[in-house]
């Protein structure tokens, strides 16, 4: 639960525009998958994201982003090209991000553990041990 009004009002105008431009990056990159500024783009998204769910123990968001992240990253680098299963996975795994910004707003228990990065698509493992 975010529990400072102010800090309520701006996570939930920030995750919304980070959440609609990553719709937006991952739209464009079903057309350009290789597009190096759209996965820069959608990397720092996913990060921003993450970074605002951390400052506010949001750990479910955090871990979700991180996913995301860790696919832009690795796709961005090179190490893993983003195939279209890949995109439709990650599709997925930004409505289940979604969801899990509405239910932090609804005042949702940011403290439950968090899995994994259960919404982020399987990566080679040179890409996860890489920052």
């Amino acid at each position: 639960m975010i529990e400072d009004p102010d800090l309520y009002r701006l996570f939930k105008a920030e995750s919304g525009q980070h959440l609609a431009r990553l719709e937006e990056d991952l739209l464009r990159l079903e057309q350009s998958p290789a597009d190096p500024a759209l996965l820069e783009e959608a990397f720092r998204e996913s990060h921003s994201l993450k970074g605002a769910a951390r400052v506010l123990g949001l750990v479910r968001i955090e871990s979700a982003a991180l996913g995301l992240e860790s696919v832009f990253n690795a796709a961005r680098k090179g190490e893993a090209p983003l195939t279209p299963d890949i995109v439709t996975r990650l599709n997925q795994a930004l409505g289940e991000l979604r969801e899990r910004v509405q239910e932090a707003l609804a005042g949702g228990d940011m403290a439950e553990p968090a899995s994994p990065r259960p919404s982020a698509p399987t990566q080679p493992p040179a890409a996860s041990s890489r920052k």
